[in-house]
């Protein structure tokens, strides 16, 4: 598949996105390793609460709103938004579960970046756009390396 060309405009959020799949790689690692779960779920939380809540809220609030709340696309990543929101408050110390995770955070953070952020560049104006650039609050990703597992 050929390199997906992003609106220099949102490609922060696209760099977001893989610290998103890496999150993924860290718990298949992790339990490939025999990492105890609850090692696991403290990165995960910590993720959560640092990097991903905050990645969320921003697409919600700058990117959606673009194509409108009713759009079955943004139904669907809001859908997707509350699943894993979901998931991760209620998290359970399980291999199989952690997985699930995994494997739904993978599929989700394609998702975006194949259709609804394709979609949004195809339907945004410049303006609206250069209204994300200046308005998303980026947060520099700084690794939590008080346990990394997955090493």
């Amino acid at each position: 598949m050929p390199p997906i060309k992003r609106a220099k405009e949102i490609q922060e959020f696209s760099r977001e996105h893989h610290h998103g799949l890496l999150l993924g790689w860290k718990i298949k690692t992790g339990l490939s390793k025999n990492v105890s779960p609850k090692r696991i779920i403290a990165y995960i939380n910590w993720f959560w609460q640092t990097h991903l809540e905050h990645h969320f809220r921003e697409e919600e609030r700058l990117l959606f709103p673009i194509l409108g709340n009713e759009h079955p696309l943004i139904v669907e990543v809001l859908n997707q938004h509350a699943e894993i929101e979901n998931r991760i408050k209620n998290i359970q110390a399980s291999a199989e579960f952690l997985m699930d995770l995994k494997t739904l955070l993978d599929k989700h953070i394609r998702f975006e970046e194949r259709e609804v952020f394709m979609k949004i560049q195809e339907e945004a104006t410049q303006e609206e756009l250069q209204k994300v650039e200046e308005l998303h609050q980026e947060i520099d990703f700084v690794e939590n390396t008080e346990d990394e597992f997955w090493k």
